[in-house]
């Protein structure tokens, strides 16, 4: 292998490590539900979904995500009760996939670009390089949905939903710190405006 083509290696690593950073957040919600009266919560019953796989810790991740949800929501002046006298219920899935994105390359794409004239107008076009080599981007990528459900109507009210690939290397800090900023983007949405 070349050294250049170590270099591009290199430099693509450290751009495909720095994608990792980014947390995509989405929410919806009953545009009937009436937020505004709505004061206090309770943590659904049962057991939360997704920590049956085998690649999620439960014992770490179900503390960590209740407690980061009770410091957004009492932020927002939330207080919890008991499932009977709580006026919404929370619930969350957490889930990991293994994804294939766009491709990446060694190499440059292109060698050489060619440049014509023709009646006057300049044409250019680029000349593939036969030397660069593709590669799958496969990762994986992890998501947290919270769910508002009002207990009258048993229906879902509210759902925010973030999504991020998984660094492999992180360490349980930078994890946890991950996962606090999920929940706190997440619930940045709710109740919505």
């Amino acid at each position: 292998m070349s050294s250049f083509q170590r270099i591009g290696i290199v430099t693509l690593l450290v751009l495909l490590s720095g994608c990792t950073n980014q947390i995509q957040i989405t929410s919806d919600y009953d545009h009937t539900a009436r937020f505004d009266a709505w004061k206090t919560y309770a943590w659904a019953p049962g057991t939360q979904t997704g920590l049956s796989d085998p690649r999620l810790n439960a014992a770490y991740i179900d503390p960590q995500v209740r407690a980061n949800v009770n410091r957004e929501l009492a932020a927002k002046g939330y207080v919890q009760q008991t499932v009977a006298t709580a006026d919404f219920l929370v619930s969350y899935y957490v889930s990991i996939e293994d994804k294939t994105g766009k491709e990446y390359v060694s190499g440059p794409i292109y060698s050489a670009y060619a440049m014509t004239y023709q009646d006057g107008e300049m044409n250019s076009a680029a000349v593939r390089n036969p030397n660069a080599v593709s590669y799958p981007n496969i990762y994986r990528a992890g998501t947290v949905l919270l769910r508002i459900t009002n207990p009258q109507t048993k229906t879902s009210a509210w759902h925010g939903i973030a999504q991020a690939r998984l660094a492999d290397n992180s360490s349980l800090t930078q994890k946890q710190q991950r996962l606090k900023n999920a929940i706190h983007l997440i619930l940045d949405n709710f109740p919505p405006k």
